[in-house]
């Protein structure tokens, strides 16, 4: 049941969906910033040509602090998904803990009528034979009545509960349940892992390499790249571009 309710959670589906986001900004951001640029000079009428390819250059650290701010964002991302897992993992927990403890109460509350109208029966039959008075039958009815009452209580929580766990879990609400409600308590968790915190360290962390990457943005990058001559039919001269 804990697998079905990850995959119908709206919630989960967000977070999965935002750490999609963060992996292509990450890969963004560790791919080229500045397309390359490409100059072709023909000379109509002439014998000379000129090419050139320039590609600009950070030399400030400004795409090594925008990797690091996307990667940043991705682990925050991570984890956010990863405590969004364990919060809808809970909540099916917690109401498949309340459908079974609702179950049990509608075969207590049932058990409790049975002996309600026994115990009716009984003080009618004494009434009738006369060794009871009219009060303790009428008292037996009144007890009988109340017993009925708690079971139609005991179906309509027991309904609820049932439906609450078929709209976290996508499931029908006559699902079968285990006897026992432990069996829907997880036997350990790891108590070193706070996904909470790790996101929000993560997020620190991004909001500081954003920061540097902003700083080093002030400081235009460099062209870095060849220029070649073709005069006539002479082999092309090929000379580095470097500022």
């Amino acid at each position: 049941m804990i697998a079905v309710s990850w995959l119908v959670s709206a919630a989960l589906a967000a977070a999965e969906a935002a750490v999609v986001t963060a992996e292509g900004e990450r890969r963004a951001a560790t791919g080229l910033r500045n397309a390359p640029t490409l100059e072709l000079r023909l000379g109509f009428g002439l014998a000379q040509h000129e090419v050139s390819l320039a590609q600009p250059v950070s030399l400030s650290g400004e795409g090594l602090a925008a990797a690091r701010a996307a990667d940043a964002e991705l682990r925050a991302a991570e984890s956010d998904r990863d405590r969004r897992r364990l919060e809808v993992a809970a909540n099916a927990r917690q109401l498949v803990i309340q459908a079974i403890a609702a179950t049990a109460q509608v075969e207590r509350a049932d058990e409790v009528l049975r002996l309600a109208s026994a115990l009716r029966d009984a003080a009618e039959r004494r009434l009738f034979s006369g060794d009871a008075p009219v009060l303790q039958a009428h008292l037996a009815r009144l007890e009988e009545a109340a017993a009925a009452a708690d079971v139609v209580q005991a179906h309509r929580e027991a309904l609820a509960s049932r439906e609450a766990l078929a709209a976290t879990t996508g499931l029908g609400a006559d699902v079968e349940l285990p006897d026992d409600p432990m069996t829907a308590v997880p036997r350990g968790s790891d108590a070193g892992t706070r996904s909470d915190r790790e996101a929000a360290t993560a997020r620190v962390e991004a909001a500081d390499s954003a920061l540097r990457r902003e700083r080093a943005a002030a400081l235009r990058p460099v062209d870095v790249g060849a220029w070649a001559q073709v005069q006539g039919g002479a082999w092309p001269t090929l000379l580095p571009n470097v500022p």
